[in-house]
């Protein structure tokens, strides 16, 4: 597992990162975040665990500040597959995840006019139930995950391209966080 803390609040979310894998009977997490939520209203804080999160690579789910969206999406097949999800708050809830760079599935009204939380853990590879904590084993993630990035041009993304600009959070922001039995492989480029 790797992690690290995202600092500001976003609104608009854009996830890409190759994935191999062939574990089907797990919910495995390719990405967790989970952040602590203070509530307007009476000043408690609250866990989102699930504040964005990507699992299950038999079919893809997605949770976006707790609300989960269950796709048909497979990419538990051994083969490396790019797989990116973009959702945007203030565009309806407006959501898509793509495969291979190519569009699976899409929608609306999944959080809209909504913020996931600043100031949680971003893990690669393990749910959280807790902000960086409370993990399962039947949450792991067992497979390689490769050029992990944050970002909105799936494109170029895709294509295995370096240079894109407006990066949020990349592999090598993750190094520093790595922990557990993990193998940090360099240069690995899945085609």
């Amino acid at each position: 597992m790797a992690s690290m803390t995202l600092d500001s609040p976003l609104s608009d979310v854009t996830v890409s990162m190759w994935v191999q894998t062939t574990d089907t009977k797990r919910s495995g997490t390719p990405l967790s975040y989970a952040a602590a939520s203070v509530s307007t209203t009476d000043g408690q804080s609250t866990v989102v665990d699930n504040a964005l999160t990507i699992n299950d690579c038999s079919g893809v789910h997605i949770y976006v500040n707790n609300e989960p969206l269950v796709t048909e999406v497979q990419v538990a097949d051994g083969q490396w597959h790019h797989l990116a999800f973009t959702w945007s708050s203030g565009n309806s809830g407006e959501w898509t995840l793509y495969k291979d760079g190519k569009k699976q599935s899409n929608g609306i009204n999944l959080r809209p006019n909504d913020v996931i939380p600043g100031g949680g853990n971003l893990i690669i590879g393990q749910e959280q139930d807790t902000v960086g904590g409370g993990f399962s084993p039947i949450e792991t993630f067992t497979g390689n995950i490769t050029r992990y990035f944050s970002n909105s041009n799936i494109t170029r993304l895709c294509s295995l391209d370096d240079d894109i600009p407006g990066k949020v959070v990349s592999w090598p922001d993750f190094l520093q966080g790595v922990r557990g039995k993990v193998n940090v492989l360099h240069n690995e480029r899945p085609m």
